[in-house]
């Protein structure tokens, strides 16, 4: 005998996380203003993570703000380090040639290691030492600065419990450097 059928029912109206939203807005009209934020959503499987997520998003589109996503990768075998970072700055960089032009030679470079199709060389690995891993960050950094420098940049990064270490270094170090940009991390 087949069990009844399970459907998911779902509704194009918020209801709750009037709390919830209300912080994601404020840091978001905070981000307008260059004063650059982080908000981690988390929770059970189920509690609404996702659709809060989608809010901000929805959120950030109406008051003009770009809007990149990452999504961290639950793999068991393989690491894949800096997989949203990657996604994000292929979004950035393949959607807007103005933040691609605004980029020194050198950020170009770096971000080749990432995002091979950036510039027209041979990447090469992105390296887990400290010395390697500094130029990458700056260049990331930098490439969300001129992302942010003529609108609010919201940078989302899905799923970021399956984040590997080389992520999570990339996303605190970004975090940690920002102070006047009109950037929000989600």
């Amino acid at each position: 005998m087949i069990g009844p059928l399970v459907r998911r029912v779902s509704s194009s109206i918020f209801v709750g996380r009037v709390a919830e939203r209300a912080q994601l807005e404020s840091a978001l009209d905070a981000a307008t203003r260059a004063e650059p934020g982080l908000i981690l959503i988390g929770g059970e499987a189920g509690i609404g993570k996702t659709r809060l997520t989608r809010h901000a998003v929805s959120a950030a589109v109406e008051r003009s703000a770009v809007v990149a996503r990452g999504h961290c990768v639950e793999t068991t075998a393989v690491t894949l380090p800096f997989a949203p970072f990657v996604e994000i700055l292929r979004e950035l960089l393949r959607g807007n040639p103005r933040i691609r032009g605004a980029l020194d030679d050198g950020t170009v470079t770096e971000l080749a290691r990432l995002v091979p199709d950036v510039a027209r060389r041979e990447p090469t690995a992105p390296g887990d030492d400290e010395e390697n891993r500094m130029p990458l960050f700056h260049a990331v950094l930098e490439t969300m600065r001129q992302a942010a420098r003529e609108q609010t940049l919201v940078i989302v990064l899905e799923d970021l419990h399956w984040a590997d270490g080389s992520s999570l270094d990339l996303l605190r170090f970004v975090v940690g450097s920002l102070a006047t940009e009109r950037i929000l991390a989600v």
